[in-house]
């Protein structure tokens, strides 16, 4: 009987053993549950996702994590476009703008002499230094030493003036409290003569003056640096005409008249 009862109980010992029992995984098993679960996760954060976890802005039911949304050709056309903009900006900063106050300051030299040398060049400029040897001559271009025996002549430079002066003489119209002139001037000269104005002055027997009047000539258009316009300047060789309006007392006897014309100088 007790035989009978210890084989039942280790049977049954045996059989909760075999039941209850489980294998533990080993090492090398974990490491590969390990990768294959890392590798499972990549898969599914690159595949094509839910609608519920892509329904975001910029993004698709088809769309993959981080998707590219500018090709490499586009960054290329962004940037070179952005070189050129610096090199615009850079080239605005490094260019002077040239105005007519800067023009001012700049100082031409006054052209005196003019010098022929041997090999037949012929030298403008003004001549501030002299000695046996040689000349320095001051030039447009800068200063200049030049060797007298390379020298064959020197003369002086007339200044460039404007003359204007009349053209025949001008018709007369005389009225009781009026004198009309009407008549041409021109300019002679070298230079530009500007704002020329015509003077008539009219006299009594005893040389008292009793009217005088002047007028602008009408001549070319001339805008100068300082903005202003006038049309009434003469460049060498130009014709004009004026017209002048002496207004006189009836009761004055007009013996003669004298005539004159003035102009300025202006850039």
């Amino acid at each position: 009987m007790k035989k009978i009862t210890i084989l039942i109980f280790i049977v049954v010992f045996a059989g909760l053993n075999c039941f209850g029992k489980k294998d533990k995984p080993s090492p090398e098993d974990s490491v590969k549950t390990t990768q294959n679960e890392f590798i499972s996760q990549q898969d599914d954060l690159f595949k094509v996702g839910d609608s519920s976890a892509l329904s975001g802005e910029g993004y698709s039911i088809d769309a993959k994590f981080y998707p590219l949304q500018k090709k490499v050709e586009d960054v290329e056309d962004e940037i070179a476009e952005l070189r050129a903009r610096v090199i615009e900006y850079e080239s605005r900063l490094s260019a002077p703008q040239i105005n007519t106050d800067i023009l001012k300051l700049i100082k031409i030299p006054q052209l005196k002499h003019e010098i022929t040398l041997t090999n037949g060049t012929i030298v403008q400029g003004a001549i501030i230094h002299e000695n046996a040897d040689r000349l320095i001559v001051q030039t447009q271009i800068g200063q200049l030493t030049i060797e007298k025996g390379e020298i064959t002549d020197i003369q002086e430079i007339a200044v460039p003036v404007a003359n204007v002066i009349f053209e025949g003489e001008a018709i007369e119209e005389i009225y009781s409290d009026q004198r009309k002139y009407k008549g041409i001037v021109i300019n002679d000269g070298q230079k530009r003569a500007d704002f020329v104005r015509v003077i008539y002055k009219l006299w009594a027997e005893d040389t008292q003056l009793v009217g005088v009047d002047s007028s602008f000539v009408d001549g070319s258009q001339i805008v100068y640096s300082s903005e202003v316009i006038s049309d009434c300047a003469l460049q060498p060789g130009e014709v004009a005409s004026f017209e002048i309006i002496v207004a006189i007392d009836e009761y004055e006897n007009v013996q003669y008249f004298t005539k004159d014309v003035r102009w300025e100088y202006f850039e």
